[in-house]
């Protein structure tokens, strides 16, 4: 299976008992940002960056290139024309179109490919909610043992581990993944991660009124790609 930024995200974000580690209004905004990361390096959406492109400057479009149809591909439709707050805040918005149905397709998509199995399970005696257990559990400790590389060494990380440890910076987990670490450090060494992929001015000064972390990694992730490809 294709490892993204949104499926690395979702094992992380599950325990080995196949429950969640993090409160799901908070992980489904980031599992957003995450598709919409993954949409940008699948070159299915770019972010306009000079006056050439179809659509306004800090704004998406959709290059043609979508896979077949699936969520993500849906979202990269519905994204065109809009920055990439906008996407998020819209999402909940759009009629028949939510966060978590992105994320259900994602879970049905590792459970297709062998790696989680969903268990039907009740709380309190008859709350029901859908646990995800890893059914391949090695692929969730690659994720992790990359993780961990990225936070506690100094080589610089691919740029995929290092999207998903600023993704994960917002999700506030990761005392939870590495409890034998520093969190202080930890926290540091996600915030220079950070730093790192900001590399346009032009596009912070233009996003700069942005209230929201996520699409800040958003926006560093699309000019390291601009920043390539120029």
């Amino acid at each position: 299976m294709r490892r993204t930024i949104a499926t690395d995200l979702l094992l992380l974000a599950y325990d080995e008992k196949g429950d969640l580690v993090v409160d799901v209004t908070i992980l489904d905004p980031v599992v957003a940002v995450a598709c919409l990361v993954d949409l940008v390096e699948e070159g299915a959406l770019a972010l306009a960056t000079d006056a050439s492109a179809p659509v306004p400057i800090g704004h998406l479009y959709a290059t043609g290139e979508l896979r077949p149809a699936s969520r993500s591909s849906t979202l990269a439709t519905r994204a065109e024309g809009c920055t990439p707050k906008e996407v998020v805040s819209k999402i909940g918005l759009w009629s028949g179109y939510s966060v978590s149905d992105l994320r259900r397709a994602l879970q049905d998509r590792l459970a297709a490919h062998g790696v989680v199995t969903r268990e039907d399970r009740r709380a309190l005696g008859f709350l029901r909610y859908d646990a995800w257990l890893p059914t391949d559990p090695t692929v969730g400790a690659a994720v992790k043992a990359e993780v961990r590389a990225a936070l506690t060494e100094s080589a610089r990380p691919a740029e995929h581990t290092v999207t998903l440890v600023s993704l994960l910076g917002l999700l506030t987990i990761t005392h939870r993944l590495f409890p034998d670490l520093d969190q202080a450090e930890v926290e540091a060494r996600i915030q220079e991660l950070q730093r790192s992929d900001w590399g346009s001015a032009a596009l912070r000064s233009a996003t700069e009124d942005a209230d929201m972390e996520a699409i800040m990694v958003v926006l560093g992730v699309l000019a390291i790609g601009a920043f390539v490809a120029s």
